[in-house]
């Protein structure tokens, strides 16, 4: 969980996407492997692959499963504006730095630095030839009008740009800071330490946020949010929310992790059903953003995510101020016209 302090002083916001980083998560999708448009695109680039760089993808994913997002940080640092100059980039890239981004256990992996540097490279390269730099140059007049529509949401208020471009991505008024929804540990930052924040939006995943470091700026590579920026916003995440709450189990599961982290099949004999309805339960409520999984092994660990849990009750009780306003209001304006009536 990354932690954005004072973000109502961020010195500026930048919209800006980069093909490294849309490569990592349309790598990301394709092992996903659901059901969605863009998904399905990845898979399909994914298995064009070339055998060598099939051999590569294989061996990164059986020894560092979720490489493909912990490889955004390197793609971040790279900045490459176009597939050809990532490739070169990719080339020259140090090997002990590129381990240190995937976090490279040298003691559980039989993988080196440089062997790990050979099999990115392959992969990268392999699934750049596939199809995706087609993909990518095909659709820059895409990307550069979502670009836009987001600027002039960052240029009307920024920090709400920012939150509402991920259902993992929570603005916590009371507090002046955004909470992203990502892996198991807390990393908190202050606004005021960095000179900027780079919002990378992304069709190739939903509901997903990742986030990368370089000095003075962090990147979040969300999916993209709404098509307008107003109150239904907030609305319309507040249903999502108490929609997963409110479906089967939903609540007990959001209390059984507030308590400590579980795994699915630790929560199966809590809950007296059995792993199918609540693997599809714990999709439900990580999709809105109230719990967050991280693999651990063979399994993957879920925890309640805490802020968006107060969020959510905020965001009702303001809700709630707002309604009751509103509804004084009206029986206020309804008195006057009727003594306007009578006199």
């Amino acid at each position: 969980m990354l932690i954005l302090e004072d973000v109502s002083a961020v010195p500026e916001v930048r919209v800006r996407t980069l093909p490294g980083v849309e490569c990592c998560l349309a790598l990301w999708a394709a092992s996903r492997g659901n059901n969605e448009q863009m998904s399905r695109a990845a898979v399909a680039l994914r298995e064009a692959l070339p055998s060598w760089a099939q051999t590569a993808r294989q061996r990164l994913d059986r020894d560092l499963p979720r490489w493909p997002l912990a490889l955004i940080q390197t793609m971040y640092r790279l900045d490459s504006p176009n597939p050809r100059s990532l490739q070169e980039a990719l080339v020259t890239q140090d090997p002990e730095l590129l381990a240190e981004d995937l976090a490279l256990d040298q003691s559980s992996s039989s993988l080196q630095p440089a062997a790990l540097a050979d099999l990115v490279r392959l992969t990268i390269k392999g699934f750049l030839d596939a199809g995706f730099a087609d993909h990518w140059n095909g659709d820059l007049d895409h990307i550069e009008r979502t670009n836009q529509r987001l600027e002039r949401w960052v240029r009307f208020n920024s920090v709400r740009a920012i939150a509402s471009v991920a259902a993992r991505i929570f603005f916590d008024e009371d507090y002046d800071r955004l909470v992203v929804a990502r892996g198991s540990g807390v990393e908190m930052v202050s606004c005021r330490d960095i000179d900027g924040v780079d919002i990378m939006p992304t069709y190739w995943v939903s509901r997903t946020a990742a986030t990368a470091h370089v000095p003075g700026r962090i990147g979040l590579a969300v999916s993209c949010g709404p098509d307008v920026l107003d109150d239904s916003v907030r609305i319309e995440r507040i249903e999502q929310m108490l929609r997963a709450l409110g479906s089967d189990h939903g609540l007990q599961i959001v209390l059984l992790c507030l308590e400590r982290p579980r795994t699915t099949s630790e929560l199966c004999p809590l809950l007296h059903v059995t792993a199918a309805p609540v693997s599809r339960q714990l999709k439900r409520l990580e999709n809105a953003g109230l719990v967050h999984g991280e693999r651990s092994g063979r399994f993957v660990v879920y925890s309640t995510t805490i802020e968006a849990c107060q969020m959510l009750g905020n965001d009702i009780s303001r809700l709630a101020e707002r309604i009751n306003r509103e509804v004084a209001q009206t029986m206020c304006e309804s008195l006057s016209s009727a003594k306007v009536a009578s006199a």
